[in-house]
């Protein structure tokens, strides 16, 4: 008996007719999309999992692989599960709900040990241990979006699935609990607050002290609203910001010293709503432990940690007793690492500003001997650092990638630069997405 799928939301070529074809998905890509590779073109194709016969709508055809969605599965995998969200049919955050997470880290594996022999040439036969946690409850930030246009049917939540229409929800199990239990109250907030047609999005953090609530306005808000907004943040005992149009900020209940995160129990990292923080704290520590680690099991002492952040590694190995350099190309990043470098006065801790996308600058920084680089870049990667690194004067790499595909390039470069992949980890950073991640260590070639 043929099974309705819903379908995902997808951009279609104007200039192309929408077909339809019957197809088994052979396996999964590393963004959990369904691959079928004995079809030409390769078709990928969302929403379908292994051994399922589907029907498979096509609505992107290039001339080396077609893009679809999965219309009907006519044989279901055992492996597929019921979404446990009743936003399942329109929100487009978690989309392999579908999916226990145990087996998508599987697929994952596989799928990433077929792209690193197909970009890089190397061949993944040992995985190390996966870094996970419970994939619900977990994700400790995130942005809300609002929708006022119609003042009786005021919306908060989170986009549809390929399209700019806002989703009301009334619950985000991926949320951390204290943020799930605000979700109702800002919806209420909104409805009375009188002034909700002029707010672009709300921006919950919860950090290791306290929780923000950082409130993104279009215009001047009323006296009454930003009343209103106060009395939220007592009632609800949160710190409350108001944004404006500049990205200028204004505590209203609390500041900004509250806000913090802890990659590791000794560490405490300043943080606001815009800086770059892993949304998974457990997952986080887990990383930061396992660098630690490997960084020990390589007895290095003096560490390069590009693409620093904030210093969510940098911080933690001075505190363990490496000698650390933090690189970061954002200027308020890199201020807010200092600060926290002085609180806990690690004075082996530095960190500059640095552009990792400049040639000459990174060869400056390369010229110099470290027992060890971190490279932690964004999904973009580290393209200009990786052609550049020097076996000799930089042994050992641990490369954190929220990226594989960009990963996989980065390998093959350190590869050709005389490096070899010595331990591969998959990481759950996004339980039920598309999005997977990655840490690696490589060494220098003997």
């Amino acid at each position: 008996m043929a099974k309705i799928f819903r379908p995902a939301a997808a951009k279609r070529n104007k200039n192309q007719r929408q077909r339809v074809i019957e197809a088994r998905i052979e396996h999964l890509d590393h963004q959990g999309q369904g691959v079928v590779s004995n079809h030409q073109p390769i078709v990928f194709a969302t929403g379908g999992l292994p051994g399922e016969q589907c029907q498979i709508v096509i609505h992107e055809q290039k001339k080396h692989v077609w893009l679809g969605h999965v219309k009907q599965i006519r044989s279901s995998s055992e492996e597929r599960i019921d979404p446990f969200c009743p936003h399942s049919e329109v929100c487009g955050g978690c989309q392999l709900d579908y999916v226990d997470p145990e087996n998508m880290r599987e697929w994952r594996r596989q799928a990433i040990t077929q792209l690193l022999r197909k970009i890089a040439g190397l061949e993944v036969s040992n995985w190390g241990p996966d870094v996970f946690t419970e994939p619900k409850g977990y994700r400790r930030k995130t942005r809300l979006a609002i929708d006022a246009r119609q003042a009786d049917s005021i919306r908060l939540g989170y986009r549809q699935q390929g399209s700019n229409q806002v989703v009301a929800i009334s619950q985000c199990q991926i949320l951390t609990p204290k943020l799930q239990a605000l979700i109702e109250p800002l919806q209420s907030w909104l409805k009375t607050c009188g002034q909700a047609r002029h707010l672009g999005h709300i921006t919950l953090l919860e950090g290791a002290d306290a929780i923000l609530v950082q409130v993104k306005a279009t215009r001047q808000l009323s006296e009454g609203a930003m009343t209103s907004l106060r009395e939220f943040g007592q009632q609800y005992d949160v710190v409350v910001a108001l944004e404006d149009k500049r990205g200028e900020i204004d505590y209203l209940v609390g500041s900004g010293d509250m806000l913090n995160y802890q990659p590791t129990a000794d560490i405490k990292i300043s943080i606001g709503a815009n800086d770059f923080v892993q949304v998974n704290d457990r997952v986080n520590q887990q990383m930061v432990a396992t660098a630690i680690d490997w960084l020990l099991d390589y007895k290095a002492s003096n560490v390069l940690d590009l693409f620093c952040g904030t210093g969510n590694f940098s911080l933690s190995l001075a505190q363990n007793g490496f000698a650390v350099t933090g690189v970061e190309g954002i200027a308020s990043m890199v201020e807010r690492a200092r600060s926290s470098a002085e609180q806990h006065a690690l004075q082996q801790c530095n960190f500059a500003q640095k552009d990792l996308l400049n040639p000459a600058m990174v060869a400056e920084l390369l010229q110099h001997e470290y027992d060890a680089v971190i490279l932690d870049p964004s999904r973009e990667g580290a393209k200009e650092v990786c052609q550049q690194m020097q076996a000799k004067r930089q042994p050992h790499i641990v490369y954190v990638s929220c990226n594989p595909a960009s990963f996989a390039r980065d390998a093959k470069l350190l590869s050709e630069r005389g490096y070899q992949l010595e331990k591969l980890s998959l990481v759950e950073m996004f339980a039920y997405t598309k999005h997977t991640e990655l840490m690696a260590s490589f060494t220098a070639q003997k």
